[in-house]
């Protein structure tokens, strides 16, 4: 997913919901483009390759917007990426749905069940909590 070049700089955007006793909890979550000082972008690398994908028969046809994105789950992930070689990547996940836009726009499916839970985990470690809400 993440090709063979090295990510130069990144910026992701996560939106997760959550109920529990009666309450509705959102949480928005922001991890900053930057150059790779900290070692995040060969880990963030790591966790998209560690995950397979298949392509959906649903690429075939135009897909008009990332807002028709039908996954299932509670956790959206924006994610921009610009390689070494200034190559780039942007990639919506909802649940094991994948938006991918590299040359073409195509519609994944990841095999990692997981995959946005660990794209939120790498959030939470790397991130900043920009806007959180309780309703009850």
């Amino acid at each position: 997913m993440a090709g063979t070049g090295e990510i130069k700089n990144y910026s992701m955007v996560v939106f997760a919901t959550s109920a529990t006793d009666d309450k509705a909890i959102s949480e928005n979550w922001n991890v900053a483009g930057r150059e790779d000082h900290d070692n995040t972008g060969t880990i963030l690398k790591e966790i998209l390759n560690s995950c397979k994908y298949r392509v959906k028969l649903r690429s075939l046809f135009p897909i008009p917007s990332r807002h028709m994105i039908q996954g299932e789950g509670s956790i959206t992930v924006s994610l921009s990426v610009i390689f070494d070689d200034e190559s780039n990547i942007g990639a919506t996940y909802r649940g094991q749905t994948v938006y991918f836009d590299y040359d073409r726009t195509i519609l994944l499916k990841a095999e990692d069940k997981e995959i946005s839970k660990k794209l939120l985990e790498f959030a939470k470690t790397y991130g900043q909590l920009s806007e959180s809400s309780v309703k009850e």
